[in-house]
């Protein structure tokens, strides 16, 4: 992986653990609605995290969109050499 495609899946890794991280502070605001100790609390949780990290990802994609992959591609050339016997010179 070439030095702009690496920095760029970095810094969406990078956007995908903040959208992440920004979603789970909603348990420190709201810890009765967003909890992992009910099945509906961390279905909330996760819908939020999902979302959350969408936005996030779009965000980046938009400021930041993919670096262009570069084909390098080669041509080969192929050399034929046809050789002809020569009659030895009579003596």
């Amino acid at each position: 992986m070439e030095s702009n495609a690496r920095k760029w899946v970095t810094g969406l890794i990078s956007v995908i653990a903040g959208g992440i991280l920004t979603a789970l502070t909603n348990m420190g605001v709201a810890p009765e609605t967003f909890n992992f100790s009910t099945a509906d609390g961390v279905q909330k949780l996760g819908l939020v995290v999902a979302v959350a990290t969408f936005i996030a990802i779009l965000n980046y994609i938009k400021q930041f969109p993919a670096p262009q992959i570069e084909e390098k591609t080669t041509t080969t050339t192929e050399t034929k050499t046809t050789v002809t016997p020569v009659d030895p010179p009579k003596p």
